[in-house]
């Protein structure tokens, strides 16, 4: 009998892993999204009308379509892990709010004392020194949507008059090397696969990442980094899933920026992981879903490439876009290359300072040490690809 999963949400993202999973799993497939044209509806084997957010409505109109013990897994998605957590019984809950209001988010990791960073709602900056740099942020939002950095509480202050400030946090601009890590929370255990190093956009003022690549970490500070994230999801009672963190080392303390309890977008959690580690986490996670039988050995990275880089290419302008491709390279046998592009011919986009301003990726993978994957993807994206937008 086939077992019923819920996927939330279906966008542009997670339509290809609601795709594979479907094929590769006897599940009925039913796909929650506001969008009546997200893709990855059309896989559902049940759609369903009702807004994502009015988790009583949803739970009664599965009852009537008698849907029991249904599953649901959320994919790479912030408000997906939200619907996921309102659809889930009480006893499989977490504190979802601890991660997705970076308020409560900075305010329990400073009273587990596993940060010291400077922080306050932006309707009292009063903490601050004048001549500190500040960070202005969304109390709830990713992406880097709305993210600001300020050289002062002065020029803050212009900016404070022109916005909602209850729906701001401000903290203290930490400088320092940046790091995505990502893994999986299973059974108590938590498997580490990624450590990457940051670089960000100019454009953006150090706020937008355009270069994860192999990092140059010794094994006592990557030891350090899994240590404070274990700490804050074991504090945090997460106890099952993916996660996605960023972290910042100066002055050779280490600064958590976010920990989200889902994987990495832009492909990062469904392709890169599985590519680099040989690891397909969405599989693991529907495997435990529809109760199967998991070794625990299948978990623990088994590393097939030593030397990475995901590069994603910014858009520069504002307009609609008249054609977009890549055209066809050779390149070295050592390298292995995914590419993606994410938007069509006819898509109207605007030059932002936040991650939609991403138009592709580059995927680089190789065991030669030697290679500065960073260098041939840029190499790459200046040569191949090439986009036109209407007058």
């Amino acid at each position: 009998m086939k077992q019923n999963v819920i996927f939330v949400p279906g966008g542009y993202w997670q339509a290809d892993t609601i795709k594979r999973l479907k094929k590769n799993n006897s599940i009925n497939s039913i796909v929650i999204d506001d969008d009546q044209k997200a893709p990855g509806r059309k896989y559902s084997s049940l759609n369903i009308d009702i807004k994502s957010h009015k988790s009583e409505k949803l739970k009664l109109f599965l009852k009537k379509k008698k849907i029991k013990n249904f599953k649901v897994m959320s994919l790479y998605s912030d408000y997906g892990v939200k619907i996921k957590n309102m659809l889930l019984s009480d006893k499989n809950r977490f504190n979802y709010n601890l991660f997705l209001n970076k308020y409560l988010f900075r305010k329990k990791l400073n009273s587990i004392k596993l940060s010291n960073c400077l922080f306050t709602k932006a309707t009292n900056i009063n903490k601050f020194p004048n001549n500190k740099k500040l960070i202005l942020k969304p109390i709830i939002g990713s992406g880097s949507k709305n993210v600001e950095k300020f050289q002062s509480k002065n020029l803050l202050k212009k900016k404070l008059k022109k916005i909602e400030k209850k729906n701001f946090l401000v903290e203290e601009f930490i400088r320092g090397e940046e790091f995505a890590v990502d893994g999986f929370v299973f059974k108590k255990n938590i498997f580490f696969y990624f450590f990457a190093h940051k670089e960000k956009t100019k454009k953006s003022n150090g706020l937008v990442s355009k270069v994860y690549k192999q990092n140059k970490l010794n094994l006592e500070k990557i030891n350090k980094i899994k240590k404070i994230i274990t700490l804050t999801l074991k504090n945090f009672n997460y106890r099952f899933g993916p996660f996605h963190a960023e972290v910042i080392i100066a002055k050779n303390k280490i600064h958590i920026v976010e920990i989200h309890p889902r994987g990495a977008g832009y492909d990062v959690a469904s392709k890169f992981i599985k590519t680099l580690t040989n690891v397909d986490l969405q599989q693991l996670e529907m495997s435990y879903l529809l109760n199967k039988d998991i070794n625990l050995d299948n978990f623990r990275p088994k590393v097939v490439y030593n030397n990475f880089c995901i590069r994603f290419f910014p858009n520069n302008q504002s307009g609609k876009i008249k054609s977009i491709y890549f055209k066809k390279f050779k390149i070295n046998k050592e390298v292995k290359i995914l590419k993606k592009i994410f938007y069509k011919k006819g898509s109207i986009i605007k030059n932002s300072v936040d991650d939609s301003a991403r138009l592709c990726y580059l995927m680089l993978f190789s065991n030669n040490k030697k290679l500065n994957l960073v260098e041939k993807s840029n190499n790459i994206l200046k040569k191949y690809f090439k986009i036109k937008y209407y007058e």
